[in-house]
């Protein structure tokens, strides 16, 4: 898993646009595993790793993990759920 490695291939892929095609993705398909799929490939971007997350990066992952909080699946809170605890440990 490249993004939850370390912070710097995490940074790496955000300065990318990861961000952007999570989010493309996650509109632009409606099957239910790559919704959860998306949010554990956001839990990982938020996991604690050798460096201290940037604001610029927290600036990248907040909206996603916003419109993630509001998915209906459980599976999806539950990732998404642990993201938030991530960061809020920061």
């Amino acid at each position: 898993m490249l993004v939850g490695d370390n912070s710097k291939y995490r940074d790496l892929l955000l300065d990318y646009g990861i961000a952007n095609v999570v989010q493309d993705v996650y509109h632009q398909n409606p099957d239910m595993q790559y919704k959860r799929c998306l949010s554990w490939l956001v839990l990982n971007m938020c996991r604690l790793t050798d460096e201290p997350m940037s604001e610029t990066t927290l600036a990248a992952i907040l909206p996603i993990i916003k419109e993630f909080s509001c998915h209906v699946d459980f599976e999806v809170h539950v990732y998404i759920n642990t993201a938030h605890v991530t960061l809020s440990l920061l």
